[in-house]
């Protein structure tokens, strides 16, 4: 089996110290976030109930090696089913979500790229960088959004049912297929 959790994640794990608190993060990326100056940005939300200050990994995808704001905001995920059949899919339900992150979903779920979400666990004692070695990318393919919370559905990447050519041929663009 590989070890992908840190040392001191383990030995909470282990000893349940009262001390150190298991802080779950996610964090949404797509090209369709961006700053007011036109920068990339993402959207970063912490399961607690206030905001705290974390390390990226250096080879995240944005902010990379950076001390950032996660947002506190409830959420929940639910595990996949352990089943050899399909690919492992988590629910995610983002409570009591703000407008701006309502609209930003949204906008970006009407493009063609997938939103991508990072699971990142940190210790309340060590916010200096996650404590999973290689924090694992969902790709995003169901998501629903309302006034009050976000619903979606992720999975990781599904090699095995990538399209063959980089090009899908359609009759709206090729109407000789006919």
């Amino acid at each position: 089996m590989v070890d992908i959790y840190e040392e001191a994640i383990k030995e909470a794990f282990a000893s349940c110290p009262t001390d150190a608190v298991i802080l779950h993060t996610i964090e949404l990326v797509h090209s369709y976030f961006i700053t007011d100056a036109g920068l990339p940005t993402s959207i970063k939300i912490v399961h607690n109930t206030e905001n705290i200050i974390a390390g990226i990994e250096a080879t995240a995808p944005i902010d990379r090696g950076k001390m950032v704001e996660f947002i506190a905001m409830p959420f929940e995920m639910i595990l996949p089913e352990n089943s050899k059949d399909k690919i492992p899919e988590i629910k995610i339900t983002i409570d009591n979500v703000a407008g701006e992150i309502i609209k930003a979903v949204s906008g970006a779920s009407e493009r063609y790229e997938q939103i991508r979400l990072i699971y990142r666990p940190y210790l309340s004692t060590d916010l200096s960088r996650p404590q999973l070695k290689k924090p694992p990318v969902f790709y995003i393919g169901n998501i629903y959004a309302d006034n009050y919370k976000i619903t979606c559905a992720a999975k990781i990447k599904d090699y095995l049912n990538l399209v063959f050519l980089s090009r899908t041929y359609t009759i709206d663009q090729f109407p000789g297929l006919i």
